[in-house]
Order: structure tokens, then C-alpha cells, then sequence
């Protein structure tokens, strides 16, 4: 596994599984890009309670998974065919933008659940 340090030159993909690395903690998120910004989303270990908005590591590497899995989120518009988010967003900026704010949307009803039960 190689570890690429961020910059903004070289983003990992949108909707990319990817390992993330800052101050010595490890987590596994997908970023995305809205209105000129990324937005980096927290991917939960255990499959429950939905995602987080997190921070953006120092560091990331694609995830190495096993089999014919990519990582990669994709999404189709109507009949049309699959497409990674950095091709949906250069193909269909509107509805890229529209499916990233529910994702955020999505992530921070999540987080005022977990803070309402505390």
C-alpha cells in the first residue's frame, strides 16, 4: 500500500473507498467534491448508524480490497450507464451536486442523532 500525501494535486477520486491517516489515527471515508470544496465522508466500520462529515487526512491509500471489488460508489442517471462521481460530476453537474447535499444532508442528521442520545 502506498501512502499519497494530500495536496491538491493529487485528490483521491470521488467516491473512492480510501484508508485515511492523520495524527496517528486511521479511519476509512469517501470524498467528494461540492462547490469547489471536498468534502470528506466518514465510511462506519460496522455498517450501522450512517456516516460522518470528517476532517481531511494528511495522508490517504486506496483501500486494497479482495476479489473484483473497486471501492468505488457509482451511480447511473435513468438509463444511462454507471459513472464514478468525478465523471457524473463533469457529464451532469447538476444532479453531482444534488446527490453530494444529500450526502451531506444525510451525515449531518446523523451526527445530531448521535448527539441527542448522549
Amino acid at each position: 500500500m502506498e501512502w499519497i500525501k494530500l495536496s491538491k494535486y493529487n485528490l483521491p477520486p470521488q467516491g473512492l473507498k480510501i484508508l485515511c491517516f492523520k495524527e496517528g489515527d486511521l479511519w476509512v471515508c469517501r470524498r467528494f467534491s461540492y462547490e469547489g470544496h471536498s468534502i470528506w465522508i466518514e465510511i462506519p466500520y460496522g455498517g450501522k448508524g450512517g456516516s460522518n462529515l470528517t476532517d481531511e487526512p494528511d495522508y490517504w491509500a486506496q483501500v486494497e480490497l479482495l476479489g473484483s471489488y473497486t471501492g468505488f460508489m457509482k451511480v447511473g442517471i435513468d438509463d444511462g450507464p454507471i459513472l464514478t462521481f468525478d465523471e457524473l460530476e463533469e457529464k451532469h453537474p447538476d444532479e453531482h451536486r444534488e446527490f453530494v447535499q444529500q450526502l451531506i444532508c444525510k451525515s449531518c442528521n446523523t451526527i445530531r442523532k448521535r448527539s441527542n442520545a448522549m
